[in-house]
């Protein structure tokens, strides 16, 4: 990941004896995706799949297309964890291509979280049945600092019609003139 980072050494306040200490902070370079493998090439290299109870996330690369369905009960959610920090009030941009190969609607809902979940972002978005796939974007904000900007794809549609939700080319960034008190959901 890209990253602008910052070193300085800094005086001891109030000290005498001279000494001091380095001092570093960094931040995602704007405009830069943190996403690796957003577009597949590497099978789901840097990528989780969460299937509760296991084995309810059925997936596979076709085309170089992730694609997967959730089997019921249960959930299934395929993340990144980018290992980026973004401050607090950061502004970040999320943009992404879904499909959806059944021939019943699925519903999928994108979350731009901390790795812990302590603060989050959603927007919900409906595929329609045999779409191809389509760009979205989602425009957000932290509210506290964030160790691990992470993104997740929570399947919300149950099952599979003989078709699968269908993800491609997944980018995050962060974004300083971006939105920081609210969230945008964008859907073709």
């Amino acid at each position: 990941n890209q990253r602008l980072r910052a070193r300085a050494w800094v005086l001891a306040a109030g000290n005498t004896t001279g000494s001091s200490y380095l001092a570093e902070a960094s931040a995602p370079l704007s405009g830069v995706n943190v996403v690796e493998n957003g577009d597949f090439s590497g099978g789901v290299t840097n990528w989780s799949e969460y299937g509760a109870p296991v084995g309810n996330i059925q997936s596979s690369i076709v085309g170089g297309v992730y694609q997967y369905y959730r089997v019921a009960p249960g959930q299934a959610v395929v993340l990144q964890g980018t290992g980026v920090p973004v401050h607090a009030f950061g502004a970040i941009e999320a943009q992404f291509q879904a499909g959806n190969s059944d021939s019943q609607r699925k519903r999928v809902s994108v979350l731009v979280h901390d790795g812990d979940f302590s603060d989050l972002s959603v927007c919900t978005y409906w595929l329609p049945p045999n779409t191809p796939l389509q760009t979205y974007r989602m425009r957000t904000h932290t509210t506290q600092d964030w160790p691990n900007l992470t993104v997740s794809f929570y399947a919300a549609s149950e099952g599979s019609s003989g078709g699968f939700y269908r993800l491609d080319d997944v980018s995050v960034w962060y974004d300083p003139a971006g939105l920081t008190a609210a969230t945008e959901c964008e859907d073709p």
